[in-house]
């Protein structure tokens, strides 16, 4: 499913992507999708730009990305607005949130994309249902955005997000050619008290990656 929600996000930014100097921030980059991501923007020659954990900043260093920003020092967007680099043409978020939108805003160029795989709320779909007034919220915000994306600085694109890979020329490119995987957090046997401690770490939003559950029985 990474590999899908991924190609999709590139879909909507590829001319931008294909652009020579194009500038890529990745919010959530160490992320089981996030990590697929950086690997397909390796195609690319803009510079990238991973926001994530120290803890994760190798390893996003190691899947493509030109340069990290650890986002527990403080706000990412204060920390780039402070170093006073470049801004960017394309910001991928799969954090999701208000005030991930927010930090990333003062980053972008004029006529910039923001794709995002979450919306308004963080981490929408992965461990909560949305009441309904969060559910209209999010829809009046994408409709706003749309209707009035011409008067807007910068593109807003909510990516369809995984979807069945019933099409080979979707399959194809984004999980056979691609040669993306998910980095691998954690492999955990088949038992109680293991499982319990990978799903607390899975639901902390903070994994690094998938957690595997090796099912094979050891005498």
């Amino acid at each position: 499913m990474g590999t899908l929600v991924s190609f999709d996000m590139i879909k909507h930014a590829k001319k931008k992507l294909e652009a020579d100097g194009c500038r890529t921030l990745v919010v959530g980059a160490s992320g089981a999708i996030g990590s697929i991501l950086l690997q397909m923007l390796k195609k690319y020659n803009g510079h990238v730009t991973a926001v994530c954990s120290g803890t994760n900043a190798e390893n996003c260093t190691r899947l493509g990305a030109n340069e990290v920003v650890d986002y527990t020092i403080k706000p990412f967007g204060d920390q780039l607005v402070e170093q006073k680099k470049e801004k960017f043409d394309v910001v991928f978020d799969l954090v999701g949130g208000k005030q991930t939108e927010a930090q990333s805003k003062p980053l972008l160029k004029k006529g910039a994309m923001y794709v995002t795989a979450v919306g308004d709320n963080m981490y929408m779909g992965m461990d909560r249902v949305l009441s309904c007034g969060e559910f209209c919220g999010s829809c009046c915000g994408l409709m706003y955005r749309s209707c009035c994306g011409c008067c807007s600085s910068y593109k807003y694109v909510m990516s369809q997000g995984a979807y069945p890979p019933m099409k080979e020329e979707i399959w194809k490119p984004s999980v056979v050619e691609s040669g993306a995987r998910a980095l691998i957090a954690e492999e955990v046997p088949f038992s109680e008290a293991p499982l319990r401690k990978a799903m607390t770490r899975v639901l902390s939003h903070h994994a690094g990656g998938r957690v595997v559950i090796n099912l094979e029985i050891r005498d």
